[in-house]
Parts: structure tokens; sequence; C-alpha cells
């Protein structure tokens, strides 16, 4: 349900969604939503405290997430986006799938048919398995199980139990965006919080992390 909580440093409009949980959980959606998940015996005054709690990262997620229509991705016509890339498609005759080779090569009617995101899917469990395989090895941070997941809200996650689940839409970033999104959440694997040693581990083997979360920040609202 919907509901403005008074009393607090600034009033949100939220959404409430109690459930069988722990600890509350806070997240901004792309439209500027708030939802509170929350533990079925929270009160009003347990909510209002964490609102002003959390009320400056709230406001901060709010800014990140408005969208300057001049850091929308531009994609040509007749192509589409793949690794933070524009790919022409190509039309052949006696082709009805896509190729990636070192350019996009695929059949008009497929792409023109709701088919495209279905072929995004497929294409990235393939691509992010063999990538988030290799970037396991090499920096010696084992996982359990890879989901490739059609999340709205999240790019990545790993659960306590080493599961790693990553949006597909990272198909459609530059590999060096893909590669922290995937770091970060291997890393996730042995340290399952955002801690100032969870930072400095991700810096230790990406430095130039702060690079790929500057382009999600202007680039990945509009994906």
């Amino acid at each position: 349900m919907s509901k403005t909580i008074h009393g607090t440093k600034m009033n949100h409009v939220i959404n409430l969604q109690r459930r069988d949980v722990k600890h509350a959980r806070i997240n901004v959606n792309y439209e500027g939503s708030v939802n509170f998940i929350i533990p079925k015996d929270f009160s009003d005054e347990d909510i209002i405290s964490l609102q002003n709690k959390k009320n400056s990262w709230i406001t901060k997620k709010i800014n990140e997430l408005k969208v300057n229509p001049n850091d929308s991705i531009n994609i040509k016509k007749g192509h589409i986006l793949l690794h933070g890339e524009n790919y022409k498609i190509i039309d052949h005759e006696d082709t009805n799938f896509i190729d990636v080779e070192n350019k996009l090569i695929g059949n008009k009617r497929y792409l023109t048919n709701n088919n495209l995101e279905k072929w995004y899917f497929q294409y990235s469990k393939n691509y992010l398995a063999n990538m988030i395989e290799n970037l396991s090895k090499k920096h010696k941070l084992s996982y359990n199980k890879l989901f490739i997941r059609k999340q709205k809200t999240k790019w990545g996650n790993c659960s306590p139990s080493k599961n790693i689940s990553l949006n597909w839409k990272i198909i459609l970033m530059p590999d060096y965006v893909k590669e922290y999104i995937i770091l970060h959440e291997l890393l996730h694997t042995k340290i399952l919080n955002h801690s100032q040693a969870f930072w400095m581990h991700l810096s230790h083997k990406y430095p130039n992390y702060n690079l790929a979360i500057d382009w999600i920040k202007k680039y990945g609202n509009s994906l």
C-alpha cells in the first residue's frame, strides 16, 4: 500500500510491503518510488524512525535516478545496442538468427517480431556465464550458482549462499562496466555488506571501478 508518513524530516510517499522478514529493506525504483519492505510487526513509529534514519540516502537515490535526456544512449537507426556500442543489423535472406562476430548480423523480420529481448536474454546467459567464470578464476572468488534474471531494480545480487543473480540488461553495457558489476557481486561471496573493507578490497582488485559507477549513474537509467 502507499502511505505518506508524517513527522519525518522530509515527507515521502512510500510503498509499504509487510513481509516475513527480520530486517527492513528500502529501495528506490527508476520512477522515484520509495519502497519499504518491513517486518509485519513494524509500527508507524518504527517506520518514521527508519525513514528519518535513511532520509538522506533516499533523497540521494531519488536525485541519482532523475533522467537527464542529454545522457540517454544514442542508438542509430538500423542498429541495436550491445556491449555499449551500436551494432548494425544486416538483413541476410537465409538468416533467421543473430550472430555476433565483429559486427551484428541478423534477420530484420526476426528483430522486429518482438524477439529481440528474447535473443538478448539467451545471448546474455552464455556471455555472462563465461565472463563470471573467468573473473572468478582470475580473482579467486568462488560462487555457487549463477542466475540471469529480468530484474527491474537491480543490476546484480549475491545471496548468503553465494548464488549470484545478474540482470540480463548488463549485456548492453561496456565490458568494463559489466566487469565491475560482476566483480562487485563476486566480492560479496567474501564480504556480504558494503563496509569500508568491501570497497577497499574492490579498489584493490579493480582500481578504476569509479569509472564504471559513473557510467551507470549517467546511462543506467536509460536502459
